[in-house]
């Protein structure tokens, strides 16, 4: 018999299967079964440390019918119930755990298993079942990699190619109302490996300097009334496109008149806004323009709204976009009335060529709520996302979860791959996800540690991602209603 504690930096291999039992709740007779071997990232298997970590992970059940990518440790879909070890049943996500059929370490000479056993009532798991895996995702089982790192930059905020190890970020942005386009629009350019410097890129170097002083010209909804010119802005919009390692910007100006009305007693102001999108995109090094777009447009009718992005006609979302050919992919939890809705995701396409803008949108659950956040995203492969946060305000989904990303974008099939996201904590939205670190874990997803500064952070980083999934058959048998769920995994790892 050999102590797991002696497994630790060995080539392990694991294989999985998993029994989904649809069941009587009074009989506890078994009513429909489905079951079959699972995918496991053997990559993350082999560089965290196992022993403590996936025998204490997390079973997530989500409701993805997308193929998985096997390179991308995350279960697809929407999480819709979960069970951690030693957990009782709560709310409509928690399972019970069964203590009776489940155990973990049961060591031969040449393998450790693990069972998870978990029993879900009939009034839980309030979406289809899709996938079933085992995951640090969500805050269990989550190991550290087995090496300490140097980080080049501290908290990560920018746009991030994993693949390329390449961070985009802003550390300022401004724009005079002066004759000339005085002001700064920049970006930089930084490798995140050990001794990587920054490069700075300014837009102004590459294209002429917009002229924010002018009013954008606007036609009145009433020309028998008086108008005054209000007040004007702009808005800054980066994106990236990881195919061709193109870099965009966005910029957004806005002008408003407005006019006066005494009614019933009281002031009114009633105002109109008129936009002008100038898109620049230009190569990952900042030495030349590769295309410009100029767009503009005005509001239709009066409003009493005094603020610009209720008249936008579409919100750019929280984060960074994608660059896809000549459209802009975004993705928010803010309508295109600029109001916010926890119960809605919005996806966002912008036709840089015409202006145009089409809408989808994505309803979800009363227990189910996504937030974004604004200063990151991600871009690996055809996979786009953005930091945020997937919560409830009624504490009926109660588990935490650790990926500082927010809904995942596969731009290859067109869908919100994944609704995954970070903690609660706004601390936990500064973590960096990376990949392939090292040679000798060039495979490995892991997440930085937080760092506040802007500075070279040294430390050990996490692996809170995924280890199985099982992708329940397209043929699967439906649940049948009323009937309670028993979900059974068995995880064994080879050396």
């Amino acid at each position: 018999m050999k102590d797991i504690s002696e497994l630790q930096g060995r080539r392990v291999f694991a294989q999985g299967h998993c029994r989904v039992d649809y069941t009587d709740p009074v009989t506890g007779k078994v009513l429909e079964r489905i079951e079959g071997d699972n995918h496991v990232f053997d990559y993350q298997l082999n560089q965290a440390l196992f022993q403590s970590s996936v025998l204490k992970a997390t079973m997530l059940l989500t409701s993805g019918n997308m193929d998985l990518d096997p390179s991308l440790p995350f279960i697809p879909g929407i999480p819709c119930g979960y069970g951690n070890i030693g957990s009782t049943a709560t709310g409509i996500y928690r399972g019970a755990y069964r203590s009776t059929d489940s155990f973990q370490n049961r060591i031969s000479a040449n393998h450790v298993t693990n069972m998870y056993v978990y029993d879900f009532l009939s009034t839980q798991i309030p979406r289809k079942i899709g996938y079933v895996g085992l995951t640090a995702q969500h805050g269990e089982g989550v190991g550290n990699a087995p090496f300490v790192y140097q980080w080049t930059r501290g908290d990560g905020r920018g746009m991030y190619d994993i693949e390329e190890k390449r961070l985009y970020y802003a550390p300022s942005t401004s724009l005079s109302n002066n004759v000339g386009g005085d002001g700064v629009l920049e970006i930089y350019s930084r490798y995140n490996v050990p001794d990587g410097t920054s490069k700075r890129i300014n837009v102004f170097d590459l294209c002429d300097r917009p002229d924010n002083s002018q009013y954008q010209n606007i036609e009145p909804e009433f020309s028998d009334k008086k108008y005054d010119k209000d007040s004007k802005g702009y808005f800054g919009r980066w994106n990236y496109d990881p195919t061709n390692k193109h870099l965009c910007l966005k910029l957004t100006r806005w002008s408003s008149i407005r006019r006066y009305e005494y009614i019933n007693g009281s002031s009114h102001y009633y105002y109109m806004f008129g936009y002008r999108d100038d898109i620049w995109i230009f190569d990952a090094d900042g030495t030349q323009v590769l295309n410009h777009f100029t767009n503009t447009w005005q509001t239709e009718h009066e409003r009493e709204n005094s603020s610009w992005q209720y008249g936008y006609g579409h919100w750019d979302g929280n984060g960074y976009g994608l660059l896809q050919g000549e459209s802009i992919i975004t993705i928010a939890c803010v309508s295109p009335d600029y109001a916010e809705n926890l119960h809605k995701l919005y996806l966002y396409k912008y036709d840089c060529s015409t202006g145009s803008v089409d809408t989808t949108e994505s309803t979800m659950l009363d227990s189910e709520f996504v937030s974004l956040y604004g200063d990151r995203a991600y871009y690996y492969k055809n996979f786009y996302w953005g930091q945020g946060q997937y919560y409830n305000s009624g504490s009926v989904w109660t588990q935490p979860t650790w990926m500082a990303m927010g809904p995942m974008y596969n731009a290859e099939t067109d869908e919100v791959y994944s609704f995954n996201s970070c903690g609660y904590s706004y601390r936990d939205a500064y973590y960096l996800i990376e990949k392939g670190l090292t040679n000798n874990f060039k495979n490995l997803w892991t997440m930085k540690a937080y760092s506040s500064n802007n500075v070279t952070y040294t430390g050990q980083p996490r692996i809170p991602f995924a280890y199985t999934a099982y992708k329940l058959p397209s043929d699967a048998p439906e649940r049948p209603e009323n009937s309670a769920v028993t979900i059974a995994y068995g995880l064994t790892i080879n050396w």
